[in-house]
Order: C-alpha cells, then structure tokens, then sequence
C-alpha cells in the first residue's frame, strides 16, 4: 500500500493539465466538508480515520483506504472523524479526445461508485504527489483506465440518486456569489420558487442545516482562507459579510475554538 503520511500540500491543476488535488487534515480551512457540488468528476480517497458523506442526501461512511467516484453536478457533503483524506478533482474535459468517450462518461456515470483498496487512485494519488518527471501521462492515462473500470463494475457499487435534490442547487450558488452581502431568507427561497417556510424545511432536509447555519459556515471557510493568504482580520470580517468585528470574532471562536489571529498564527504555514 502506498504511504501518503508524509504529503500535506495542496496541489493545483493547470490549464493544460486540469487535475487537483486536495489533501485535507484537521489544519485544512474546509476540513469540515460543506455541502456543495462542481462541474467537475472527483475522487474522495480516505488515507484513515472516517468520513461520513451526504451524497444527494444518501449517507456513506467512508473508512481507511477506501473512495468514492463522484459524477459533476452531485451535491456533496462530508463529516470526518480524525480523519485525513484526499480529493483528486478533474475536469470533463479530460475525456475530450473522442466524442464518443464524452458522450459515454456523460450519460452512463451519472451516480457516485464506491470503491475499497482500488490500486488505481493510490497510483493516481502518489503520482499526482511526486510529480516526477512526465507524471502527468501516468495521471491521465490511468484516469481513463479508472472510468473504464468504473463502466463495467457491477451495479451494486452505485449510490441512487435524488432528483428532487436538483432543486435546492440555485440557492446555494447564490450563496456563494453574494456570501459577502446581506442575504435573506426570502431571498434563497425566491431563487428555488418556493415559499421561505418551505424552502427553510426543504434545505434543512437535505443539508441537516439550516439557511442560516450554512451561510454562517460558508462565510467562516471562506474567512480562514482569507487569513490564511495574509488578510487582516478587519478586512477579513467585511469581505465576508461581517459588519461587526466582534461578533465576527465571536462566530470564528464558536466555529474553530481559535480567535482569528490565533487561527491565522497557527496555520500561516499550512
């Protein structure tokens, strides 16, 4: 089995080569997983601990060595327990060489697919890490092996979907175009043509919070990414949607148990 134990950097993708990766311990700014989804395929690879998952409201748990596959457009959520776990996000357009490979990854991996000890994401993972030389050929060729794999695997592997979850992505891309403005209940409500009791029941349903809860969570992972690039705290708070420096700092101390500074002390080497 690979060792990964020694990696904590976050890798970025470029514009020719458009795979991430992500490795994510306790120190990550978005170590809790807020709900959210992507127009991109990602792979979550546990390296230990437990990471509990919300996939279109289906829960998974997700131990040591074992991963999803998640199509684009899955909302997706995440609760890890000393866990330490890995995204690796690439773009549709990896598949782009044939129109009949685009047209197969479109339309028959439609559903997240879990998988336990696949040797292909540890290789993808560790090359993706070591960025030896021509790494990026052995990346993308045995994403495309993976996807192979992943069509003819059984049935079984699948998580059903919930087409009804559709319904509530408007509101949270609303959310994180305007998480630095005043935004109100009737506001998401409106974006999702519901009525705001409704659409307050219905998010809570599916997000296991509620309107305001996610806002606040949203608006604290965007202010320790902030602090973390070197930001002030003032300028931090005002960037996202704080207008009262002290409650700011309230809010931070009861999401992360640090104050802002001690946050950014702390991790300023993540």
């Amino acid at each position: 089995m690979n060792d990964f134990s020694n990696y904590e950097s976050i890798r970025r993708g470029t514009p020719d080569f458009q795979v991430e990766l992500y490795d994510v311990t306790n120190k990550h700014p978005r170590y809790h997983m807020q709900h959210h989804w992507q127009n991109s395929y990602e792979i979550i690879y546990v390296v230990h601990g437990t990471l509990t998952l919300l996939l279109n409201n289906k829960k998974i748990v997700l131990h040591q060595s074992e991963a999803v596959f998640i199509p684009d457009g899955v909302i997706h959520g995440g609760t890890p327990t000393n866990c330490r776990y890995i995204c690796v996000v690439f773009s549709s357009s990896i598949f782009s060489a044939t129109q009949k490979s685009r047209l197969i990854t479109k339309t028959r991996i439609r559903q997240p697919i879990l998988l336990k000890n696949e040797p292909l994401i540890k290789t993808i993972i560790q090359d993706m890490m070591e960025k030896s030389d021509g790494y990026q050929l052995s990346v993308i060729g045995n994403i495309y092996i993976l996807t192979h794999k992943l069509l003819t695997m059984c049935l079984d592997n699948k998580i059903s979907t919930n087409i009804k979850i559709e319904k509530i992505k408007p509101a949270m891309a609303y959310i994180e175009r305007n998480y630095s403005k005043n935004i109100t209940l009737s506001d998401l409500a409106k974006e999702c043509s519901m009525s705001p009791n409704y659409f307050c029941r219905f998010f809570k349903s599916i997000t296991n919070e509620t309107p305001i809860g996610f806002i606040i969570r949203y608006r604290i992972e965007m202010a320790c990414e902030f602090l973390l690039s070197g930001m002030s705290i003032t300028d931090t708070a005002y960037s996202c949607g704080f207008n009262d420096i002290s409650y700011f700092i309230n809010v931070f101390k009861q999401r992360t148990n640090l104050s802002p500074k001690k946050y950014q002390m702390q991790n300023s080497q993540y």
